[in-house]
């Protein structure tokens, strides 16, 4: 049976829309790419792009652990990988996010890290308003 033809009525089109944006938030969000952490002149690692930050003040990735960044599913900033602390300093920044990755507030969370011979310890990461990413180790209770 055909419906009848009649004007569309704001609360129709209020309505309509109402159910287009419960379906629009059940969208999955798809996470973006890793920036890896490192030098794009030389390619070190091997997977650094234009936006990589580069190394500061003696830190670096361990093996083939490369150290990334993306935004999340829920928009916050994701990291991978194991920072490797042989020739760097507790207390030191080690990489600068970019403008897109910088956090609205500062905030930390807990990682490994690698202090070589085989050797970990846990270290407090702090990422600052201004995309610093400092690292502090040896934790203490």
């Amino acid at each position: 049976m055909a419906q009848p033809l009649r004007p569309r009525t704001p609360a129709g089109r209020i309505k309509d829309n109402g159910e287009r944006i419960v379906l629009e938030r059940h969208k999955p969000v798809m996470p973006g790419p890793y920036v890896y952490v490192g030098d794009f002149d030389t390619l070190d690692p091997p997977v650094a792009t234009w936006q990589s930050p580069p190394w500061q003040n003696g830190w670096t990735w361990l093996d083939t652990a490369y150290v990334g960044f993306r935004h999340g599913v829920d928009g916050e900033t994701e990291y991978e990988g194991v920072l490797d602390a042989t020739g760097a300093t507790s207390g030191t920044v080690a990489f600068t996010l970019p403008v897109p990755w910088r956090p609205l507030k500062d905030y930390s969370f807990l990682t490994d890290l690698d202090m070589g011979a085989g050797d970990f310890d846990a270290a407090r990461v702090v990422v600052a308003t201004n995309g610093t990413v400092t690292i502090y180790y040896p934790l203490t209770a």
